[in-house]
């Protein structure tokens, strides 16, 4: 690191900073009183550390890269801080900046399960994902510290703080689910990688969760009105009060869910009516306490079938129906399509849907007449689907894919057994 004077004629200073192995300052920021703060990437596990957040590397076997940060004071003589910033895989400092109490901000990248997350957005990562860490002035504590990202590959690349403490990030993303807020410039992924930017407020974090089909439980896809909805999050019994779940549409009316399941990670509810198409959030609260705050894009139909496993993956909750015979479940063994037979599945996110013809149903890349999809009756936002005969020609197939797709979007694919 070095310092140039006004003038770009000489060195006013110029040190390293760094252990025995590869070490890479990528961004620097200077605060009002001329202090230096650096961050970059380490795999060093002698790093000079000092007043540090984290001491040690993070890497188990001591070969892997952490990011760091560090502060350096204005004569560039001493370091007033500096510190690992990782878990156990690798982890990339891109970007830092300085607000105005002296508090450094350090972005970037990492695929560890165990990144020191403190007062976070969001708690657990989902592969390869961006960070941000707020320190304290001092650089001895970390203020907060969350991923950011979604399902996909996520990247933060550069920060920036307002006069209010504001923070802003900016990166790349591939993911569909990067938690877009309600009246977002773009509230979608538009190509396979996509820039994001964040602005995250001063003061306490708002605690994130995941929505999602209580059928298909993928990330990142559209949720139907009056569908069956599963949220993930922590500590949604804690407290005082009864938990409820809200919701916010894109016309900003916030309307109280019904709810199905209740339990300290997972709240399962019905999508109210309602709602309005677009990009809305849903809000987990207990006693007047925010518990959890997912984003979610709303439409009229989002097809999800409920499976045996309620994995979403597997043998589809349903019957084969034959006539003149009981039922058999779909996850009980093999259907003979020697005779005519009629499959009943069940899933949300149907009812929603246009015309009949516009739902079409495959199995082993075979399509099968369907003669009803719409509310099951019995029970609230719970669909059914009827379709069959089944053809013949899946006789001795095995194991085959069924697929259900309603104006071109698709269920999450299931199995069954054909004899």
């Amino acid at each position: 690191m070095a310092k140039l004077n006004p003038a770009g004629s000489a060195l006013v200073y110029s040190t390293y900073i760094g252990g025995t192995s590869a070490d890479s300052g990528v961004a620097i920021a200077i605060d009002a009183a001329g202090a230096a703060y650096v961050a970059g990437a380490t795999g060093s596990g002698n790093f000079p550390v000092t007043s540090a957040v984290q001491p040690r590397s993070g890497s188990v076997d001591g070969l892997g890269f952490d990011g760091f940060a560090a502060k350096l004071n204005p004569a560039g003589d001493q370091l007033v801080f500096a510190t690992f910033l990782g878990g156990s895989g690798t982890d990339l400092a891109h970007g830092i900046a300085v607000d105005g109490r002296g508090s450094a901000v350090i972005v970037g990248e990492t695929d560890s399960a165990n990144f020191p997350a403190l007062n976070a957005l969001r708690v657990a990562g989902a592969g390869s994902d961006s960070f941000v860490v707020k320190l304290t002035p001092a650089g001895s504590a970390i203020e907060y510290a969350s991923y950011l990202g979604g399902q996909s590959l996520d990247a933060a690349a550069g920060v920036a703080v307002d006069a209010a403490g504001n923070v802003y990030v900016t990166g790349s993303t591939m993911s569909p689910d990067n938690a877009a807020t309600p009246g977002a410039a773009r509230t979608q992924l538009a190509g396979r990688s996509d820039a994001f930017a964040i602005k995250i407020a001063p003061g306490a974090s708002r605690p994130l969760a995941a929505a999602v089909s209580a059928a298909s439980l993928l990330r990142g896809e559209p949720l139907a009105k009056d569908s069956i909805v599963s949220v993930y999050g922590t500590n949604f019994t804690t407290g005082a009060g009864e938990t409820a779940v809200q919701v916010r549409d894109s016309a900003g009316t916030v309307r109280t869910a019904e709810l199905y399941f209740v339990s300290a990670s997972q709240i399962n509810f019905i999508l109210p009516a309602a709602t309005a198409a677009g990009v809305g959030e849903v809000l987990v609260q207990r006693g007047g306490q925010l518990l959890g705050a997912a984003p979610i894009r709303v439409t009229a139909t989002a097809p999800g079938l409920f499976t045996a496993n309620a994995a979403g993956t597997g043998a589809p909750l349903g019957w084969a129906i034959r006539e003149g015979a009981d039922p058999v479940a779909l996850a009980a063994g093999e259907v003979d399509v020697s005779s005519p037979v009629f499959l009943t599945l069940f899933g949300t996110g149907i009812r929603g849907r246009l015309g009949l013809d516009s739902v079409q149903i495959t199995i082993g890349g075979v399509s099968v007449p369907v003669t009803y999809a719409g509310a099951q009756g019995e029970f609230p936002a719970f669909d059914q689907v009827n379709a069959g005969p089944l053809p013949a020609a899946l006789q001795g197939r095995g194991t085959v894919e069924l697929q259900l797709a309603i104006g071109g979007v698709r269920a999450n694919p299931v199995t069954i057994q054909v004899k």
